[in-house]
């Protein structure tokens, strides 16, 4: 029975790419390079906002303590909307990397080895590897949810517009 598996071995695949030094195909890349160079620029923006995130957990508690307290809701709602912009621009790039994911898939599986144009391997190396350090980052600070849940309740009990 088990020598259905003692078959020939698979043939092995070595490729190896360089993320920080991708040289060009001979054919130029289908990537935009405007936009990507864009989303590169707004992914370490990202990087960086998350690694220096400071949560405003003091005043969403005060605020809610003091419910119908005004003063104190409108001073939780202005401490929280830097953070909250922070997560509308995160939010944001996920929308643009979930709409440019799909057309870079559909491109390196159309040229029928990922060798073909390694630049826009890289750049889809790159998305993933941002999406795991992001990913990494936001597990371990737990404000940004409770920030954003604050911010939310504030604004409902309010009607800040």
């Amino acid at each position: 029975m088990g020598q259905i598996f003692s078959g020939a071995a698979p043939p092995s695949y070595s490729f190896k790419l360089d993320f920080d030094n991708v040289k060009p195909a001979d054919t130029r890349s289908e990537l935009d390079q405007d936009r990507w160079e864009g989303m590169l620029a707004r992914i370490q923006t990202a990087l960086e906002q998350i690694q220096n995130y400071k949560s405003c957990q003091d005043a969403v508690k005060k605020a809610i303590e003091a419910p119908k307290d005004a003063q104190i809701n409108t001073d939780a709602a202005v401490a929280l909307k830097d953070n909250i912009l922070a997560i509308k621009s995160w939010y944001d790039l996920s929308e643009d990397m979930a709409a440019i994911l799909p057309q870079m898939m559909t491109k390196i599986s159309g040229k029928g080895a990922i060798t073909e144009d390694p630049e826009l391997v890289a750049a889809l190396g790159h998305l993933v590897a941002f999406v795991y350090r992001f990913d990494q980052a936001k597990l371990y600070e737990s404000g940004i949810q409770n920030d954003f849940s604050g911010y939310r309740r504030v604004v409902i009990q309010n009607d800040f517009s």
